[in-house]
């Protein structure tokens, strides 16, 4: 497996992440939010570059390269989560390595739990969160797991 760097993002990694979303298939984009965005600078850049105290994103680089992140935003003492995998490198663990990666930092910001929301259709992001120990919602597609 090649090396990557994974750290917390910039606000000078503006133009790496317009590049990163722009690289991204409709498929994606709807697998991570839900639907297709306009894909304008400012709608990709907005959640992560306007960061609250209770919003954490982390990255991964491939040779300077975004190609993958994950967020995590706080709402008291839960956490929910959003992974993003650029196309080419998904089904290569790198999902699974950024959800430990946040969980380790859920842990250390003493949330007591973290979810993600996905699509039905979204196999890849439901067998991570089977996998890692997450436990689904009986009625909707939330996977939720103890801290």
């Amino acid at each position: 497996m090649p090396k990557y760097l994974i750290r917390r993002l910039r606000k000078t990694d503006r133009l790496k992440w317009i590049e990163f979303y722009k690289n991204l298939s409709i498929d994606t984009i709807v697998y991570r939010h839900g639907h297709c965005l306009k894909n304008t600078d400012d709608e990709v850049c907005n959640n992560e570059f306007n960061q609250t105290s209770r919003a954490f994103t982390l990255i991964i680089e491939n040779k300077d390269k975004i190609i993958g992140c994950i967020e995590l935003d706080r709402f008291n003492d839960t956490g929910e989560i959003a992974l993003t995998i650029a196309d080419e490198y998904q089904g290569n663990g790198l999902g699974t390595i950024l959800m430990e990666k946040i969980e380790k930092i859920a842990r250390m910001k003493e949330l007591k739990s973290i979810y993600f929301e996905t699509l039905s259709s979204n196999s890849r992001m439901k067998k991570i969160g089977m996998k890692l120990g997450y436990e689904k919602n009986n009625k909707y597609y939330i996977y939720t797991k103890m801290l």
